[in-house]
C-alpha cells in the first residue's frame, strides 16, 4: 500500500498524471467563433488537449461560464470587460487593457495580449457619396449642410454612453429621418439604396468589404476601444504552463481589414469557420504544420454552376449546423438532380423552375418528381435591366439580344420560360458574366440583361446606382394563360425605392429557392425499412433532418405547391408519415427476410436447450465406474 502511494505521489510530482483538457469557448457570432478556433488550434499545436465549446453562448453566458469553470478561455473585448464591472469605457486601448487586467486579477482571470484590431462602432458611407462631398472624418459630415440621415441598430439608438444621442452631441450634428432595425443587413441595404447618408456598423463587418464602403475617421475619439484578447482562468494557466506561450502568436496578428475578410468568407460565402482560420494561421506562418483533424465524412451540397449569393451561404450554414460531424462542401454541377440521386451530394440547392423540363405533348413543362423540396431558403425575383432611354419605347419592346448570366447557373432555363410565356420570339440569349453583360448593356451591345436575384441584392443595388439603367416591368402576369403553364413563376412586385433611382413599383415574377433531397418512392418502405437499402440507392431525407434544417434556416414559409415536397412542422416533424408498400413483390420480399430472420433466431434459442437436456440426461445415468 505504501509503495503504491509513493508511486502515485512521484508521478504527480513529475507531471505525468493525466490533466483535463483545456475547455475553449466563444460567443455566438462569427468573429468570436473564428478567434476561439484559433485559440484551440494553437493550444493543440503545443500539445495541450482541447475541448471545444464553439459557440458557448452570448457575452453573459461566456462570462458566467468562465467564472464557473465550464469554459477556461475565450476571446473577450476590453470595452465589454469594463462595462461588465460598471467602469466607464475608455478610448485608449492600452489604458483599457491595463484596467481590465487590474480589475479581473482578484477573480482569478487573466487578460492576455490583444489580437490586434478594434471591433468598435464605425460610421460608413457609400464611396461615391463620400468622394462627392469630400467627407473623410465624422466631423466632415457638416458638409452635407442638412440633418444627417442615419441607419443603425436599435441598440445603438438606445446606448446611453456610446450611442446615437451622445455621438450627435459630441460632434454637434443633427439627425434627420433615419432607419433603425435589429438586422444588420437592413442597415447596410438602407445605405446602399440611398435612403440614408451614413450607416453605423462594427469595424469588422463583412459587408463593409463586400460593398466597398468607406469608414469615417473618429477624429474626436468618441467611440471606446473594443479590442479582443484571450481571457483565461489563472487555474488553467497553472495546469498548462505552456498555454500563454502557445497563444502568444495571436498578439497583434489580425488587423481590421483582415478580420473583415475572414468574417466575409464565413458569413457571406458560407465557408467553414475552422477551415478559414486554419488557412489564415498557415498563411501567416503561425502553424508548424496543419493540425491533425479527425477525418470527417464528406457531405456535398449540389449547386448549379458557380452561382454564389446570400441564399447559397444560408444553405451551407444550415447543412453544416444540422450535420456538425460531417465536412460539408459545395459540389458544382450542371445537373443538381442527378448529383443528388447518384449520391454525389447529400442535398441540392434549386429554384422552383429547375424542377421543370421541356413541355410534353400538352404544351406544359414536365415536373421532375425524383427529388423533393425539404426546406425553403428564400426567393429570387426576375430583374430585367434596360437602359432608361429604351424603357420609354415600352417595357419589353425591342429586345433582341438578352444577357442571361452564366450559362450553367439556371438562368438560361428561366429565360426560356419567361420569354416563352411573354411571347417574345426571336430573342437571342447571350450567356456570360453579369458584370460584363451590364457593361455591354451600357455600351449598347445588349438590349437587356435578365438577373435572377433576391430583392434588394447588394450587388445588384450597387449596379443600379447608375442612373442610366432601370428595371423593365413584367406586367399582367396573372391575367394570361402563362400563369397556368408556368405555375411556379409567381407574380411579385419590386417596391418603389428598393433600388436607387427607382421611383415606381415594378411588376415582376419570383421563384422559390429550396433545398432538395431524393423523393420517396411510391413502392418503397420509406425511412428505415429493411428493404429500403435494396430498393433505393438514396433514401429520402429523414423528417428529423428536415425539421432541423427548417429551424436553423428560420424561414417558416411553406413549400410552393407547384413543386414536389411537403412542409414539415417544427413540432410534428418526427411524426411525418411515409407511404407503406403497395407493391406485392416488395411486401413478399420483406416477409421472407423477416421470416428467415425469425427462423434463424429460433434455431439459436433451441440450441442451448438441447445441450442442457443432454447434459442432464448424462448426469442421471449410472456411471460405469460407480
Amino acid at each position: 500500500m505504501k509503495r503504491a502511494l509513493f508511486l502515485v505521489t512521484a508521478l504527480a510530482l513529475c507531471g505525468c498524471t493525466d490533466r483535463e483538457p483545456l475547455r475553449v469557448g466563444s460567443k455566438s457570432f462569427t468573429e468570436n467563433v473564428l478567434l476561439g478556433e484559433a485559440v484551440a488550434i494553437l493550444a493543440e499545436q503545443s500539445g495541450i488537449p482541447v475541448e471545444r465549446n464553439l459557440p458557448y453562448g452570448n457575452s453573459f453566458d461566456c462570462q458566467q461560464g468562465i467564472e464557473r469553470g465550464e469554459i477556461e478561455v475565450y476571446l473577450e473585448y476590453n470595452g465589454t470587460g469594463l462595462a461588465r464591472l460598471g467602469v466607464p469605457a475608455m478610448q485608449d486601448g492600452e489604458a483599457a487593457q491595463a484596467k481590465v487586467r487590474e480589475l479581473y486579477q482578484p477573480f482569478g482571470l487573466r487578460w492576455l495580449d490583444r489580437v490586434g484590431f478594434d471591433n468598435g462602432y464605425v460610421l460608413v458611407m457609400r464611396p461615391d457619396r463620400a468622394h462627392e462631398l469630400g467627407v473623410r472624418t465624422i466631423s466632415d459630415l457638416v458638409k452635407l449642410g442638412k440633418p444627417i440621415r442615419f441607419a443603425c441598430t436599435d441598440e445603438f439608438l438606445q446606448r446611453p454612453v456610446d450611442g446615437m444621442t451622445p455621438m450627435l452631441q459630441r460632434y454637434g450634428l443633427r439627425k434627420g429621418e433615419s432607419v433603425t432595425s435589429l438586422e444588420r443587413g437592413v442597415v447596410y441595404r438602407a445605405l446602399i439604396e440611398g435612403r440614408v447618408d451614413v450607416a453605423v456598423g462594427y469595424a469588422t463587418d463583412g459587408q463593409i468589404l463586400e460593398l466597398g464602403l468607406v469608414g469615417l475617421e473618429d477624429d474626436q475619439g468618441f467611440f471606446p476601444a473594443y479590442e479582443p484578447s484571450p481571457l483565461v482562468r489563472a487555474a488553467a494557466l497553472e495546469r498548462w504552463p505552456g498555454l500563454e506561450a502557445a497563444l502568444a502568436p495571436l498578439a497583434g496578428a489580425i488587423d481590421e481589414p483582415t478580420m473583415r475578410a475572414l468574417n466575409q468568407k464565413v458569413e457571406l460565402d458560407g465557408a467553414d469557420p475552422s477551415e478559414v482560420i486554419t488557412a489564415f494561421l498557415a498563411e501567416r506562418g503561425l502553424l508548424r504544420e496543419r493540425p491533425a483533424r479527425q477525418i470527417r465524412r464528406r457531405l456535398g451540397l449540389a449547386v448549379s454552376g458557380s452561382q454564389r449569393d446570400r441564399i447559397t451561404g444560408l444553405a451551407l450554414r444550415a447543412v453544416r449546423r444540422t450535420n456538425a460531424s460531417r465536412h460539408v462542401e459545395i459540389v458544382e454541377t450542371d445537373d443538381v438532380v442527378d448529383a443528388v440521386l447518384k449520391g454525389e451530394a447529400f442535398l441540392g440547392l434549386m429554384s422552383a423552375e429547375a424542377f421543370y423540363g421541356p413541355p410534353d405533348e400538352t404544351g406544359l413543362p414536365v415536373c421532375d418528381e425524383r427529388v423533393e423540396a425539404v426546406a425553403v431558403l428564400g426567393y429570387r425575383a426576375a430583374h430585367v435591366i434596360r437602359r432608361r432611354a429604351d424603357l420609354a419605347g415600352g417595357e419589353l419592346a425591342g429586345i433582341e439580344r438578352l444577357g442571361i448570366g452564366p450559362a450553367a447557373g439556371g438562368a438560361g432555363a428561366a429565360a426560356d420560360m419567361l420569354l416563352g410565356a411573354l411571347d417574345l420570339d426571336g430573342v437571342t440569349h447571350v450567356p456570360g458574366d453579369y458584370a460584363q453583360q451590364l457593361e455591354a448593356l451600357r455600351a449598347g451591345e445588349l438590349d437587356a440583361v435578365l438577373v435572377l436575384a433576391e430583392l434588394g441584392s447588394p450587388a445588384l443595388t450597387l449596379e443600379l446606382q447608375d442612373a442610366e439603367l432601370g428595371l423593365a416591368a413584367l406586367a399582367d402576369w396573372d391575367h394570361g394563360t402563362h400563369r397556368f403553364r408556368y405555375p411556379f413563376l409567381r407574380a411579385a412586385r419590386i417596391p418603389a425605392e428598393r433600388y436607387p433611382h427607382q421611383a415606381r413599383p415594378v411588376e415582376t415574377v419570383q421563384v422559390q429557392v429550396v433545398l432538395v433531397g431524393p423523393a420517396p418512392r411510391p413502392d418503397g418502405l420509406g425511412d428505415g425499412g429493411p428493404v429500403g437499402a435494396v430498393a433505393d440507392r438514396r433514401q429520402p431525407i429523414p423528417a428529423a433532418i428536415k425539421q432541423g434544417l427548417r429551424r436553423v434556416i428560420g424561414n417558416q414559409d411553406s413549400i410552393d405547391p407547384a413543386i414536389p415536397g411537403r412542409t414539415v412542422g417544427l413540432s410534428s416533424a418526427v411524426h411525418e408519415r411515409r407511404p407503406l408498400n403497395p407493391a406485392p413483390e416488395v411486401s413478399v420480399l420483406t416477409f421472407l427476410i423477416l421470416a428467415g430472420f425469425g427462423y434463424f433466431m429460433a434455431l439459436l434459442a433451441r440450441g442451448p436447450k438441447r445441450r442442457g437436456r443432454a447434459g442432464a440426461a448424462a448426469g442421471a445415468s449410472p456411471s460405469p465406474k460407480a
